[in-house]
């Protein structure tokens, strides 16, 4: 196999640890299974998550997935916030008044005898107000399984923080259900049978990077000193937590309710972000659905320090195709 790639494979950085399997950048599977320092080697293989048959109506489609990205509605991200240049610890600012939620729907197309348009229809119920938005999108004649993408923005007022999802010890999760219908045209009308719908939790969050009050006393050399922390809802928030592993070497006996217990041990110890570390595996919806209920943010490993959960040890710098497929996934995510 190292002979016929059409890249180099830096197999000699694995023979010198107990880590090194015979083949092992060749298999796109979680690098956990070959062994870390805090388990042991298994390498397993098979079906350990749910299977599922979809189908497809000639002419109808069904969601293939929906990217949710919230913003401050009432001006661009970040230029009402007051820079803390002064001032350390930082100060709270002021809650968003209005978020813009776009939703980018990807909608998997089916066999069409000509084009066809459906109409893509989202909603949202906060403290008994309902907002809607309506878009369409296009299928091309033939399609079978081309993927076709609409996005919708809907702009939700904010009148009352309590309406707002904030880290853990620094409010409530209040959750809102976010609703995405996808209609096909029938009979002069409409036909809505496809549906996706999520728990949203409703917040602006930001990365600050400011100027630190003790600037001055470094090494021009090395630049500004900067702040770097994260803001929800405008209040400054204590990134305080530890790193995630995969709960159990072999998936598919971790249960829902021990998944539950893990996370609220997290809550528990006044946990604010788990990091998802990047030799595991991807989570599970429920991972992030339990966070989301209980105020735990996630910061996932970067593709770079990443490699070795998405492709094969090495291709983040010799396969920059594969990357491509990184990044689409790290955003429907």
């Amino acid at each position: 196999q190292t002979a016929a790639a059409q890249y180099p494979v830096p197999l000699r950085e694995f023979r010198a640890n107990r880590y090194s399997y015979s083949g092992r950048p060749f298999v796109r599977k979680s690098q956990t299974h070959f062994g870390w320092n805090w388990g042991p080697g298994f390498i397993s293989s098979g079906i350990y998550r749910g299977v599922r048959l979809s189908t497809l109506v000639h002419g109808a489609g069904s969601i293939d997935s929906v990217l949710v990205q919230q913003y401050d509605g009432g001006v661009a991200i970040g230029t009402n916030r007051q820079p803390n240049t002064t001032v350390w610890p930082p100060l709270p600012q002021p809650a968003p008044t209005r978020i813009n939620l776009s939703l980018h729907v990807q909608v998997r197309c089916a066999e069409t005898t000509g084009m066809s348009t459906m109409l893509v229809q989202s909603n949202i119920q906060v403290a008994g107000d309902e907002y809607r938005a309506t878009g369409e999108v296009t299928c091309p004649a033939g399609a079978v399984s081309a993927l076709a993408t609409a996005t919708l923005t809907l702009t939700v007022d904010v009148r009352s923080t309590n309406t707002l999802w904030y880290p853990n010890g620094y409010g409530d999760q209040p959750l809102h259900n976010l609703t995405v219908t996808l209609c096909t045209t029938a009979s002069g009308g409409h036909a809505c049978a496809v549906s996706w719908s999520k728990a949203l939790g409703l917040r602006v969050v930001e990365l600050v990077q400011e100027p630190l009050p003790w600037t001055s006393a470094v090494n021009s050399s090395l630049g500004p000193s900067r702040s770097f922390y994260f803001r929800v809802n405008g209040l400054p928030v204590y990134g305080k937590g530890a790193n995630n592993i995969p709960s159990d070497q072999f998936e598919s006996r971790v249960t829902r309710e021990r998944l539950w217990n893990y996370l609220s041990s997290a809550k528990a110890a006044h946990f604010t972000m788990l990091r998802v570390w990047g030799g595991g595996l991807y989570e599970r919806d429920e991972f992030f659905e339990y966070c989301d209920e209980l105020g735990i943010m996630i910061y996932r490993a970067r593709p770079t320090r990443a490699r070795r959960m998405y492709t094969s040890l090495h291709c983040a710098v010799v396969c920059p195709d594969k990357l491509v497929a990184v990044r689409v996934h790290l955003l429907r995510r």
